[in-house]
């Protein structure tokens, strides 16, 4: 398996290829970065952002808020393009981001690395999406979360903050226009301003949804798209997050009792959850944080299963579960205390959060249902709590929300050439999502990787989802790197002990 470092290696060898007339288109291109192309004259300057290469284009394009009416207050989303380090195809690889949403221009640094082949006749398009990042971020200053699981903050300090702030971003805007339908428009028109015939789409998380909205809005626009861990339209994911959550954890731990070696040093692991649970409940421990660093006062049963739950989204967090456990049913919470801690506020503001989640999800005919816990071993329900389904549900209860047709739930077809990659752990947007999905698009390509979640992009990953998009209609794609992965491996104390 590449490793990250070896991609700047992949670009001087790939340099070294080029011959005297393409090196000729590159000097052009390197100008071009430089500000003086006049594909983007009077619209893109060069921007100076920690991290972004000397070529990196910024600039701003206003849209309608409300692009129904085409009148009234205008927002400045934030653009930013990764010029072609050769001749520049008509189309641009453009990133739709996860979480509901991230802004994308924080993966420029990323993608000047990891895509050099891809970059070299192919610009790359990052676009804040509207309510994200510098595209007027509808910012809400409310509890974390994890302060209300741990009971430092109560459920209404949460409910209350969301109203004022509902109300304070209401007096400027209207949170029902923070759409996915108005985004895919607003992404289109960026398309046009900077002169692209089409946009190659890679699309991860919630950025799958938005990628196919897109391509039923604007067909003739998409030239390929690449879907990494795919959320569904016509049906809602939320209630089988917490149960999914629950049967991946039961199934990892399976796994350690299969493994002679995890089952040697983490015996009976399920029952030792199943206590440390019980004891984190009846008596929190004490955080007792350094100076400045974030997170929950205390660490209870909720803060535990939500530091569980989070781990499983990755592969490689989740192999430190057994040890975490197992230390916890020591005596030792070190692991839960220290995985609490938060790097600061989310990057994913809660207004757009909430204005994206209450109008196409909880908004949906018929609502989302409650979760299905039956299968859900005793001691274990903590975890359905953490799964934010009830939360997020109130929150909607008094949130705005926006008209929809029923049409927008509909499953969307295209015979656009498509890549499903789904990790074969990946409990938030399971394999079964992407194969119910895929069946909309004659053209797809499906892949399932081993030992791999939902937050699982390695240089392998991203390598096949170069290939593809590089190439869509080849025959065959190259995934010989998957089977090169080192092996799954459970961490042993001597190895994470220092972790937290």
């Amino acid at each position: 398996m590449r490793h990250p470092n070896d991609w700047r290696r992949v670009a001087v060898f790939l340099a070294v290829l080029f011959s005297a007339p393409l090196l000729v288109a590159v000097a052009a291109a390197q100008e071009a970065g430089a500000g003086r192309s006049p594909r983007f004259q009077g619209k893109l300057e060069p921007c100076d952002w920690p991290g972004y290469p000397e070529r990196a284009l910024c600039g701003r394009h206003e849209v309608y808020e409300n692009r129904a009416a085409g009148s009234g207050r205008r927002l400045a989303l934030q653009v930013v393009v990764l010029p072609a380090t050769a001749v520049p195809a008509t189309d641009a690889l453009t990133f739709l981001a996860g979480g509901g949403v991230l802004p994308a221009t924080r993966m420029g640094p990323f993608f000047d690395r990891a895509l050099t082949r891809l970059n070299q006749d192919r610009d790359i398009l990052l676009v804040d999406q509207r309510g994200t990042g510098r595209s007027g971020a509808l910012e809400c200053e409310a509890p974390d979360w994890q302060a209300v699981l741990a009971g430092d903050r109560s459920r209404k300090d949460y409910m209350k903050a969301l109203r004022e702030c509902r109300d304070v971003l209401g007096r400027y805007t209207d949170l029902s226009l923070y759409t996915t339908p108005n985004a895919a428009d607003d992404l289109d028109e960026i398309r046009a301003w900077l002169g692209y015939e089409t946009l190659t789409v890679w699309g991860a998380s919630y950025g799958t949804k938005l990628a196919r909205v897109y391509a039923r809005r604007h067909p003739a626009r998409v030239r390929a798209m690449a879907l990494h861990g795919t959320v569904p339209l016509a049906f809602s994911m939320w209630p089988d997050l917490g149960p999914s959550g629950v049967r991946a954890l039961a199934a990892l731990l399976d796994r350690c009792a299969a493994d002679a070696s995890c089952k040697k040093v983490y015996p009976d692991s399920l029952e030792a959850l199943e206590a440390v649970m019980g004891r984190l409940a009846e008596d929190p421990v004490d955080a007792d944080r350094p100076r400045g660093e974030l997170g929950p006062e205390r660490v209870n049963n909720r803060v535990a299963a939500s530091v569980i739950v989070g781990a499983l989204g990755s592969m490689r967090m989740a192999r430190g579960i057994p040890l975490w456990i197992h230390a916890a049913s020591q005596g030792d919470d070190s692991y839960f205390v220290g995985l609490s801690a938060s790097g600061g506020p989310s990057e994913v503001p809660l207004g757009v959060y909430y204005s994206i989640a209450c109008s196409e999800e909880y908004g949906r005919p018929g609502g989302v249902p409650a979760a299905q816990a039956s299968d859900v071993p005793r001691g274990l329900d903590v975890f359905l709590e953490v799964s934010h389904l009830e939360r997020d549900r109130e929150v909607c209860s008094f949130w705005p929300k926006a008209s929809l047709p029923e049409t927008f739930w509909a499953p969307v077809q295209s015979t656009v050439p498509t890549l499903f990659v789904t990790g074969a752990n990946d409990f938030i947007t399971p394999p079964e999502y992407a194969a119910r999905i895929a069946e909309g698009f004659p053209n797809a390509t499906q892949l399932v990787l081993r030992d791999r979640s939902h937050n699982d992009v390695d240089p392998c990953v991203v390598g096949i989802v170069e290939r593809f998009l590089m190439d869509p209609g080849a025959e065959t794609l190259d995934t010989s790197c998957v089977d090169e992965t080192p092996a799954f491996r459970f961490e042993r104390p001597s190895r994470l002990r220092n972790s937290p």
